[in-house]
């Protein structure tokens, strides 16, 4: 009766070290597929926030070409004429805008959402 009770002891030993072999192998699948999960979620992100960027910059330079008013302003700045103090206050409120803009692109880089 002994005999049988460490044979059964030793079986069991036997199944539980390849339960927990399994289970180990398992275990590693899964961080597997969690890591490449994560750089999937990271490069969609990365993705997200360029388009985002860049849309965002479209819509600031889009003013240029659909606004007569704003082309007209552009075009008198760089060419030296003089501008009137509401257009000082326009060219002066885009150049903030775009280094607004030019900030959060730096703030982006800095935090690995582009590169």
């Amino acid at each position: 009766m002994k005999e049988k009770l460490q044979e059964y002891a030793l079986i069991a030993e036997i199944i539980s070290g390849i339960a927990i072999v399994i289970s180990l192998v398992f275990v590693g699948i899964q961080i597997q597929q969690g890591t490449e999960e994560t750089a999937i979620n990271t490069s969609a992100i990365r993705t997200s926030a360029y388009q985002d960027l860049t849309g965002q910059m479209l819509d600031i330079y889009s003013g240029i070409t659909t606004s007569p008013q704003l082309a007209e302003l552009f075009y008198k700045a760089h060419c030296g004429q003089a501008l009137s103090p509401v257009e000082e206050v326009q060219m002066r409120t885009y150049g903030i805008q775009t280094t607004r803009h030019g900030d959060m692109a730096y703030q982006m880089y800095e935090q690995g959402l582009i590169n």
